[in-house]
């Protein structure tokens, strides 16, 4: 999400100078004329491109770290809850990474200076002086077959495995490069839409004369509007993308939450926040749970944090026999009934994330390590889980009882008589039993998705940033276009337009650009989000997500991006067509 909208901050320093090419051509003229090389006026562009790179990421690096203070107090419950315990309350300063994201952004500027510095260094002096001369910007984008062979790549690289470390870990490089070269590529490919846009808009403008003044432009476009447009296609993508992500992460835990949390009452110890907890209940304390005449069913669970293979990992115990009356699993693949019934085999399941990352099938063998001698387990299934990115192995809790020689549980799932006093019963307990602690299913399941969406607050604010970015870089863009067309300014107003009427046209120009990169971003930012939820994140993290496409969320990104889109185009035609 940071490249991304890296990609899009690179589009707006490019915008920004081709305004001031254009701004500024009679003082490139003038330096030509005196006898300025056309080498030293490039350096010159390139110079003030890296200026404009340096203070840019300096304010960056000092606003991300100001940022960060407040992203790490809204994660750090999360990770409390889901994998250790931190006592982490603001962001350190890393400088490796500082000094990466740095070069990163300085780079990124001189990139995108050098493309307006050509232009500036290689468009004669006559042509430079001349009022009203337009230019078609950068040529790079009106070459459609080049997109089509950047999307021809993503795909087949989309189709790659992920990059594997010796130490396990997983990075979906090809996956990182699929989603920049679909970006790139629908970018170049926006522009085969204007036409289309530009046809609709003279059906429908005939009688306007601002729409149709519009899509006479819309028909020729120029380097500069599809540059304007690959921006806000970047910015609507990434937001979409993301919003994919979120959505489909949502749907996917809450159906999670929905199957492992059947039961009426949670109880743990005090402090136990995550399973690397050592807080355990005592066996006095849950066997007197059990026999309570409240209780209709009780289950016990266990966990121990292992190495494995030199990785860190889950070991737990519950009732495997038992589980579906108040833990039922989202088996990916089950395991086989003949050997449920045999109680004498040393057999456990795993979950989707310790298959990924340890390479693991069902009928494989480990050797698990315990205080007292390592233990050969056979992984007979494999089950979704969501709660952390380690992995897990479950076994049989009474033969993780006798492997570790402790009889204590790390939890209890209470499913209760019917018609017993849910309230009542479990503030009965806590009082009868000081050091637990007793959530019911609501409270949790409510807490547990609470703790989720404030873990994914702060992408959201990033991507409507990016949107911000996009849509000031269209900004840019039509002031430069406007520039360029002075005498036409002139000419409309002595026809008759009037201010308000070119304020008018330039919105209806504005919404062309917007609709065309709506319709590609959201397009993209579908491929993007399955690129995402299948192929990165199945990568990174070895989770398999429930696709959900946020159709709520990309109406309100549609309406949003068109209202603001028309308001600065009105804004921009009017401030100019007045001078």
């Amino acid at each position: 999400l940071s490249c991304l909208a890296l990609i899009v901050g690179i589009y707006l320093i490019l915008q920004a100078l081709e305004a001031a090419v254009v701004r500024r051509r009679p003082e490139t003229a003038t330096l030509r004329a005196l006898g300025v090389s056309p080498q030293a006026i490039r350096r010159a562009w390139q110079g003030e491109a890296l200026i404009m790179g340096v203070i840019g990421t300096l304010c960056g690096l000092l606003l991300g770290w100001i940022l960060a203070q407040v992203t790490v107090r809204a994660i750090a419950q999360t990770v409390n809850a889901l994998y250790y315990s931190n006592t982490a309350k603001a962001a350190a300063w890393n400088w490796s990474e500082a000094f990466f994201a740095g070069t990163l952004g300085i780079l990124a500027s001189a990139v995108a200076g050098w493309l307006p510095a050509k232009e500036a260094f290689e468009t004669p002096p006559a042509q430079m002086l001349q009022r009203g001369a337009r230019s078609d910007g950068i040529r790079l984008l009106m070459k459609p077959w080049l997109g089509g062979v950047l999307i021809a790549l993503a795909a087949i690289a989309h189709l790659s495995p992920a990059w594997r470390a010796s130490d396990g870990t997983s990075l979906p490089l090809a996956g990182y490069a699929a989603a920049f070269l679909w970006v790139a590529g629908a970018g170049i490919l926006s522009g085969a839409l204007f036409p289309l846009v530009a046809y609709l808009a003279r059906l429908l403008g005939e009688r306007f004369p601002g729409l149709y003044y519009a899509a006479s432009q819309l028909r020729h476009a120029t380097g500069r509007h599809r540059l304007a447009t690959a921006g806000l296609v970047v910015a609507v993508a990434m937001a979409g993308g993301m919003s994919v992500l979120v959505g489909s992460f949502e749907t996917t835990v809450t159906r999670w939450l929905d199957n492992v949390m059947k039961a009426d009452l949670f109880i743990a110890c005090q402090g136990t926040g995550n399973a690397s907890s050592r807080n355990r209940l005592q066996a006095e304390t849950w066997q007197a749970i059990q026999q309570d005449p409240a209780v209709e069913h009780s289950e016990i669970s266990q966990f121990y944090p292992i190495t494995l293979e030199g990785r860190p990992t889950i070991l737990a115990g519950v009732d495997l026999l038992a589980s579906e009356r108040s833990l039922d699993p989202i088996w990916l693949v089950p395991p086989p009934e003949s050997l449920l019934a045999d109680v004498k085999e040393e057999w456990g399941v795993m979950s989707e994330p310790f298959a990924y990352r340890f390479n693991k099938e069902v009928g494989d063998l480990i050797d698990v390590p315990t205080p007292y001698g390592a233990r050969t387990v056979k992984l007979a299934g494999i089950f979704a889980d969501y709660g952390n990115e380690f992995g897990s192995v479950v076994v049989s809790r009474e033969k993780l009882s006798q492997w570790f020689r402790d009889d204590r549980a790390a939890r209890m799932a209470i499913q209760l008589r019917p018609g017993a006093d849910l309230s009542a019963v479990q503030a009965r307990w806590m009082q009868s039993y000081p050091g637990i602690v007793v959530t019911n299913n609501r409270q949790l399941r409510a807490e547990a998705i609470r703790i989720f969406r404030q873990t994914f607050a702060v992408t959201h604010g990033l991507k409507w940033i990016g949107v911000f970015v996009a849509l000031s870089g269209l900004s840019l863009a039509l002031t430069s276009m406007l520039m360029e067309r002075e005498r036409e300014l002139m000419t409309l107003r002595a026809l008759g337009l009037g201010q308000r009427g070119i304020g008018r046209a330039t919105a209806w120009e504005s919404l062309g650009l917007a609709t065309v990169g709506l319709i590609v971003g959201l397009l993209l930012s579908v491929m993007l989000g399955h690129l995402i939820v299948y192929v990165i994140n199945r990568q990174a993290f070895g989770w398999t997500l429930l696709f959900d496409l946020p159709l709520r969320n990309f109406a309100t990104l549609a309406v949003g991006v068109l209202a603001v889109s028309a308001l600065v185009g009105y804004l921009t035609g009017s401030r100019l067509s007045r001078a």
